[in-house]
């Protein structure tokens, strides 16, 4: 099974300043699995590792599992593509760029995320969604999910994203959706990321799929 470690530099630009981290983790391509930590900082806030994980890993696309390997145009580029990201909520406007670059068995990333507004209030991720990703031209495609956010004081907060994904591919790209599945643990000082990513090209079969990780989420929940 190939695996492939995973390290990015996360900058979040808010309030006129830059804080700095990194993820470092290590993918199961073939099995969609994705591990990683944020490294400890006093800078970075328990609620803004909460947030990039709308960014960060959900934004490896190489990382899924999937019957047919070529319903994945990602695996053409050994993970080297780029990421333009909007996620808006009635609480904040966030714009997020990522470039992925493959070296072998590493993946190196660069995350920028610009914030606007309030994200004090975030706990967790409530449950598993979909991406939608359909091409636009060659190397060019788009996507869009609803993610669901977990707040302190009990309620949720959902927040859609826009994506943009650039692929130095010449290969039409069939319209796929990826059922993502995000666990966190610990807290600001040991913050785990866990990640699940399956990809299909049938959207009923993804519909099915998701439906039945929901019910294991709030059967946990």
């Amino acid at each position: 099974m190939q695996t492939k470690q995973i390290k990015i530099d996360i900058a979040i630009h808010r309030n006129g300043k830059t804080k700095n981290t990194i993820l470092n983790g290590f993918a199961f391509v073939e099995s969609g699995f994705l591990s990683g930590k944020i490294l400890p900082s006093e800078e970075i806030t328990e609620e803004e590792q909460i947030l990039t994980t709308a960014f960060s890993f959900t934004g490896c696309p190489i990382v899924a599992r999937v019957d047919n390997p070529e319903l994945n145009p990602w695996l053409l580029t050994n993970g080297s593509y780029q990421n333009e990201r909007t996620l808006n909520s009635s609480d904040f406007n966030i714009k997020a760029k990522l470039k992925s670059v493959g070296d072998g068995d590493i993946i190196y990333m660069t995350l920028g995320i610009d914030i606007e507004g309030e994200i004090a209030n975030l706990h967790s991720i409530r449950k598993p969604f979909q991406e939608s990703i359909y091409q636009v031209s060659k190397g060019n495609l788009a996507g869009n999910f609803q993610i669901v956010f977990n707040t302190k004081n009990g309620k949720e907060l959902k927040a859609d994203a826009i994506s943009k994904y650039h692929l130095e591919i010449e290969n039409d790209v069939q319209p796929v959706w990826r059922n993502i599945v995000i666990l966190n643990s610990g807290g600001k000082e040991d913050f785990t990321q866990i990640e699940q990513i399956d990809l299909f090209g049938d959207k009923e079969i993804a519909d099915k799929d998701l439906q039945s990780k929901s019910k294991v989420a709030q059967v946990k929940s």
